[in-house]
């Protein structure tokens, strides 16, 4: 057989394996779970609680593509001045999460400081009231 031949019967072997369905398939079922593996194990880089909040550090591809969504959420919604919350299914039951603009406020502080000013104003006025003859 030829270099020229060989060449030709090689290209057309590979030619046939890009055909076989079956190699397409396992081909196709070891790249998705390679995908999968790279998103859905992110590493955790850090983690903080306190104030009744849970803040937690994640590098990979899965954190990004979920901060790059949240970042598409606040561009479609630029009214949303402070968070924008999202709800997912789950097994348990809904999960609500709460995505917070840096340096915005999250339902919590926004709600403690109605809180205070509405104890205030209270204070004030009953105070005042309380004063009169």
């Amino acid at each position: 057989m030829s270099k020229t031949e060989y060449w030709l019967l090689r290209a057309k072997l590979v030619a046939l394996a890009l055909l076989n369905p079956w190699s397409t398939a396992r081909q196709l079922r070891e790249e998705n779970a390679r995908l999968m593996a790279t998103i859905t194990d992110p590493l955790l880089a850090g983690m903080s609680i306190g104030n009744g909040t849970i803040d937690v550090e994640m590098q990979g591809a899965g954190p990004q593509l979920m901060a790059g969504m949240f970042l598409g959420m606040f561009e479609r919604y630029p009214d949303a001045k402070n968070y924008i919350e999202c709800t997912f299914s789950s097994p348990k039951g809904p999960i609500l999460v709460t995505v917070v603009r840096p340096g915005g406020k999250t339902p919590h502080q926004l709600r403690a400081e109605a809180d205070k000013k509405l104890a205030d104003y209270l204070r004030t006025h009953l105070m005042a009231e309380g004063d009169k003859p």
